[in-house]
């Protein structure tokens, strides 16, 4: 099992991790043009976006992934199609809704331009539709295909951004956030163009709208929504706790969060592969194992050593000052040591999620994630009020570690009762 999800998994990692040194690149650019206040601003705003778009397509990705992988099981992919096509407009329909939670949210900090956030938000519609496709090119396996779509959306991003600055010589906060819907509408052209030229569309005589398909999809789409919304939640509350105190320690807070998001790009890959492939096993009675101690030890024992690396690498500020051109983030990397110590819990908590969800036990992670995200709030205000942004990362580290333990003790009771009932 864990042989066939790791190629796939490089598979679309090689997209991701192609796609994420584009998106770093666009947000390191970013950084540099904006001042220390404008950058904490557009940080915060990505975090609430980050958090509506999780319920703007109410991960009806993972709802899609999970029937197609079956349907292609049982040969029935006409079924596969239909879904797909419920799947769609209930993303467009919700997306709507997220428009408005996304404006609320964000002008409620009373720093933005309410027709410049409005343009900003509106990406939230192609961003929903690119997911739901996604979903539906992983339910097929074609991690190819998906990985070039993931690969384009950094692209894009970055392409926008670079011509922009190359025309207008610099751009403000307004300007990031209409370039940011731009890529967005461009992003989402790519991907209907590969879902229409791929050979996983179904072309079958069109049926009307199922509410009973739709039920189907949101049962199963809504607990894998909560589990990420609580996910996202842990840097959204971490913003909005910290945009109370200091802009400065908000961008710097963030600045960690992008550098530590290069360690840790593997995860979505693993639970987009982990979905349609046990949802497959589980349909033909095959086994589903989780990974094993010694995989725990090899990848402690390298965050170990990445976070001594960390802690030792000589001029640390001089390559903080030169990526991002302000002294207000030059202790960037002492901060991401403290974070780095949850990379392995996080790992096997993203891999034991996904199997939950693939033999279709969404509601368990989902309650494992609310529990996480109310112990990172009470232990994240606590400890940032006496530690500053240190103690931020130690509350994060501390929520992890449970997280960790309470879905590995989840995923191992319901594989076991599995076995049994087998």
């Amino acid at each position: 099992m864990w042989k066939e999800a790791l190629r796939n998994s490089s598979i679309i990692l090689a997209g991701v991790i192609s796609s994420r040194f584009f998106v770093f690149l666009y947000n390191t650019i970013i950084i540099r043009e904006l001042s220390v206040s404008d950058y904490a601003s557009f940080a915060f705003a990505m975090a609430v976006f980050n958090w509506v778009l999780v319920f703007s397509h109410l991960d009806l990705y993972a709802a899609v992934s999970w029937n197609v992988s079956k349907f292609k099981a049982m040969n029935q992919l006409s079924d596969a199609w239909n879904y797909y096509r419920h799947a769609f407009i209930m993303a467009g329909i919700f997306a709507f809704v997220g428009m408005i939670v996304g404006i609320l949210i964000t002008n409620s900090q009373g720093v933005y331009s309410n027709i410049y956030i409005t343009v900003f938000m509106i990406s939230l519609l192609p961003m929903s539709l690119v997911t739901v496709n996604d979903g539906y090119l992983k339910g097929f396996e074609k991690f190819r295909l998906s990985a070039m779509v993931e690969l384009s959306s950094g692209l894009s991003k970055l392409l926008v951004l670079v011509l922009a600055i190359f025309i207008m010589k610099s751009i403000n906060l307004s300007a990031v956030f209409v370039l940011f819907t731009i890529a967005s509408l461009i992003i989402y052209l790519i991907s209907n163009t590969v879902i229409i030229k791929s050979n996983v569309r179904i072309v079958t005589r069109k049926k009307k709208i199922s509410l009973s398909i739709a039920k189907k999809l949101f049962d199963y789409s809504r607990w894998v929504c909560l589990t990420d919304l609580m996910n996202a939640g842990i840097l959204l509350s971490g913003n909005m706790i910290i945009s109370h105190k200091n802009p400065t320690d908000l961008a710097a807070f963030n600045i960690v969060i992008l550098i530590y998001g290069i360690f840790q790009m593997a995860f979505g890959a693993i639970t987009t592969v982990l979905i349609p492939q046990v949802s497959r096993q589980d349909t033909n009675k095959q086994k589903v194992h989780m990974l094993g101690i010694r995989d725990f030890f090899v990848v402690s024992l390298l965050t170990i050593i990445s976070i001594a690396i960390l802690i030792r690498i000589p001029w640390s500020h001089d390559i903080i000052l030169f990526l991002f051109k302000k002294p207000d983030y030059s202790n960037a990397f002492n901060y991401l040591s403290i974070l780095m110590v949850a990379l392995p819990f996080r790992l096997f908590s993203v891999a034991n999620k996904g199997i939950l969800q693939g033999i279709g036990h969404p509601k368990l992670a989902a309650i494992t994630s609310i529990f996480t995200l109310m112990i990172n709030i009470i232990l994240f205000f606590y400890l940032y009020n006496i530690f500053s942004i240190s103690g931020s990362m130690i509350a994060m580290v501390c929520a992890y570690i449970v997280d960790f333990i309470i879905i590995t003790i989840m995923t191992y009771m319901v594989l076991s009762r599995r076995k049994k009932d087998a």
